[in-house]
């Protein structure tokens, strides 16, 4: 199982087996690859952010040649973080709306 935020984790404990089978099949549907967004890094003008659903930043990355590749570079090391992040919002989202 993924590692999932404390209170995602405590929710899951009052939920009955389907209902945890229902949240897994959600998380799974919604969560981002990380490996698929690092793909997207290297793909002229680094189309991660559209994946995430960022649209904003993506064209303004889009237009700044991915912030004149410092931001680029910065993204290299800090989009497995990122990506994190986003999949444990995912998580407590589908958790909440659970119930």
């Amino acid at each position: 199982m993924a590692k999932f935020p404390k209170i995602v984790l405590l929710k899951l404990n009052e939920f009955s087996e389907d209902e945890k089978r229902a949240f897994l099949e959600e998380y799974r549907r919604k969560k981002k690859s990380t490996v698929f967004a690092y793909i997207l890094l290297f793909i002229p003008f680094g189309w991660h952010y559209a994946y995430l659903g960022k649209w904003g930043i993506q064209i303004l990355y889009f237009f700044t040649w991915g912030g004149f590749l410092i931001v680029w570079f910065v993204d290299l090391f800090r989009l497995a973080f990122v990506i994190s992040n986003y999949n444990k919002d995912v998580a407590i989202k589908i958790s909440q709306s659970m119930k």
